[in-house]
């Protein structure tokens, strides 16, 4: 489990972050869940497998125009990989999400889970297991108008706080306005 969180600040600047422990059956470690692809800050909740893909996406020349075509792209990579599974309705769904910020004031958050819903969750998002937790914070801070890198920091410290499934290094990434 994680938690991932994006806040857009009243001046338009973005940011991302993420913790970095992953817990698995028998032991913890650590690894960065931010990543830049394309045009995109991505961080990710769920299945350890989502890292190598964003990874792999990363390190070459892949560009997506929105977090719905890499979230598209996510899903079906894991699909050919037999990860994941059809629901009642024949819809394939991942057991992962993903949260994106670009630049600009169009810059996001955008939110998608299990390779379906996509879209903007206005000025803040969260995603995993602390992500509940997150989201009181990321309140606070837009009430209380505090930057973007502010909001995103004391989100993931009052996740890792109180939930047990995050934890490790702080990772937050920001995208600067363009007419700040």
């Amino acid at each position: 489990m994680t938690t991932a969180v994006a806040f857009r600040d009243h001046h338009g600047n973005v940011a991302i972050g993420a913790d970095t422990m992953l817990s698995g059956s028998v032991s913890t470690y650590m690894q960065t869940k931010v990543h830049r692809v394309g045009d995109l800050w991505v961080a990710w909740s769920g299945v350890a497998i989502v890292d190598r893909y964003l990874i792999d996406a990363s390190s070459s020349d892949q560009s997506f125009e929105s977090l719905a075509a890499l979230s598209d792209a996510v899903a079906a990579w894991m699909r050919e990989r037999g990860n994941g599974k059809q629901d009642d309705d024949g819809d394939w769904f991942v057991n992962a999400s993903l949260i994106a910020i670009g630049a600009g004031r169009q810059g996001g958050p955008w939110v998608a889970w299990g390779g379906g819903y996509c879209g903007s969750r206005g000025d803040y998002a969260a995603i995993g297991s602390g992500g509940l937790i997150a989201y009181g914070a990321l309140f606070t801070a837009r009430k209380r108008r505090w930057t973007a890198e502010s909001a995103v920091r004391a989100a993931l410290e009052a996740a890792a706080y109180h939930d047990p499934f995050t934890g490790g290094r702080l990772v937050i990434k920001i995208e600067v306005a363009d007419d700040v």
